[in-house]
């Protein structure tokens, strides 16, 4: 559908993955909107891919500590205007309330 570069994103220092469209593409409507909904299906799949990190690390600190969260689902996380990820609900107990 279209030409895939790889280009340097000077602003944040890495690389990145330029898609264009063809010149010839341009004019059919169906192509440009399909070109609009991947990258919006791409930037989803990055945002969820950085929550999912932060959720992962949070939880392997609770888990160091020895702390087990019993209910951990995304209807009990919350995202904060700047992207941060909280949880909800206090459903944490530790390692020996469970054993």
């Amino acid at each position: 559908m279209g030409v895939v570069y790889k280009a340097l994103d000077t602003h944040l220092d890495r690389f990145v993955a330029l898609k264009l469209l063809p010149p010839e593409a341009l004019s059919d409507p169906d192509r440009r909107r399909r070109f609009v909904q991947e990258a919006k299906a791409a930037s989803a799949l990055r945002e969820a891919l950085r929550i999912a990190i932060q959720v992962t690390e949070a939880m392997a600190k609770a888990h160091s500590a020895g702390i087990l969260h019993r209910d951990l689902k995304p209807g009990n996380l919350i995202v904060a205007g700047e992207g941060t990820v909280s949880s909800t609900r206090a459903a944490m107990s530790s390692r020996r309330d469970v054993l």
